[in-house]
């Protein structure tokens, strides 16, 4: 499925940036299910910087699975 991630990083990066939030900053990001971590890290970088956007120094959370992460 590797051959999926830069589609799905690019449309998902898309929908975040094409969602009108009308002035709503967010607080809390929470990334997870499906183990993003499994994903080469510059994709998660680029979405984080993405999210970051719309955030007003929110906490930014990734789930991971403790055994792939070193």
């Amino acid at each position: 499925m590797e051959d999926l991630f830069e589609d799905y990083f690019v449309c998902l990066k898309s929908e975040i940036e094409r969602i009108k939030t009308d002035g709503v900053v967010f607080d809390t990001v929470y990334i997870g299910g499906g183990t993003p971590t499994a994903v080469p890290n510059h994709y998660i970088t680029d979405l984080i910087k993405v999210i970051d956007n719309r955030t007003n120094d929110a906490e930014i959370t990734v789930e991971c699975n403790p055994g792939t992460v070193s």
